[in-house]
């Protein structure tokens, strides 16, 4: 029982990365054009693996963790000062 116990709390981080969204982060970058915005952000996808007698001499698990996909985005606008959009 208590081993099932440990193994249950060795996977807890596992699963709390499962469900956390994909890990994002956006910058508001200053430039010196009035009107004008530019923004850069980051995005991260993550893997966690985890296998059961997963080691070289197959006794013990083995747990990875992996990074799928990273990406970064720019993006911007530009605006006229006399120009309302509604």
């Amino acid at each position: 029982m208590r081993s099932q116990m440990k193994a249950s709390l060795k996977l807890l981080p596992a699963l709390l990365l499962l469900l956390a969204p994909a890990a994002s982060y956006a910058v508001n970058v200053p430039i010196p054009i009035e009107g004008a915005t530019l923004n850069a952000s980051f995005q991260l996808q993550t893997q966690f693996l985890a296998n059961e007698a997963g080691t070289p001499d197959g006794t013990n698990s083995s747990y990875d963790i992996f990074v799928r996909r990273s990406r970064v985005l720019i993006n911007g606008d530009i605006t006229s000062s006399g120009v309302r959009a509604s």
